[in-house]
């Protein structure tokens, strides 16, 4: 289960279409891993981006005239009500008001547990791209070789 150490299958003793069906979920697994590496990357920049606000806001000054981002694209004209806290958003809808130091460290810790999870989705997406290889090469080979005698069985049927 999930303390249980992965164990190594001899693959060779498969059938084609079980090895078929072994690589289709091989193929997934990797697409899926790819998927959450990308989902990943998009949160690091987001939070990177949210770093770089947070480097601008601290020059501002109460009153000063800023844009206010309603959604990734959309941004709406305000003024910096209080230049020394902000809004962070902590998820589910939920909005704490924080120093601009706080905010800093929340958004480094959030980065930090970021690339851990990218650095451990990347390791598992290499471990399941070299599952693919060696099903895929198994598969080749058990295929190459039904190819071989069923030359060698038309060969025979030939010269007899």
């Amino acid at each position: 289960m999930a303390g249980e150490a992965p164990r190594e299958v001899d693959i060779s003793s498969f059938s084609v279409e079980q090895l078929n069906n072994l690589k289709q979920n091989f193929e997934q697994e990797v697409r899926d891993m790819q998927t959450r590496v990308q989902v990943l990357a998009g949160a690091r920049r987001r939070f990177a981006n949210s770093q770089a606000c947070l480097d601008e806001l601290g020059e501002a000054s109460d009153g000063d005239p800023m844009l206010v981002p309603v959604t990734e694209s959309m941004y709406c004209a305000g003024r910096v009500a209080s230049a020394g806290t902000v809004l962070v958003d902590i998820g589910t809808g939920f909005y704490m008001e924080r120093s601009l130091a706080d905010a800093r460290q929340y958004l480094q810790r959030k980065v930090a547990l970021v690339d851990r999870n990218m650095e451990a989705a990347g390791q598992v997406l290499q471990q399941k791209g070299h599952n693919l290889d060696q099903v895929t090469m198994a598969l080749q080979h058990k295929i190459l070789r039904y190819q071989q005698m069923e030359a060698q069985q038309k060969q025979q049927r030939q010269a007899s």
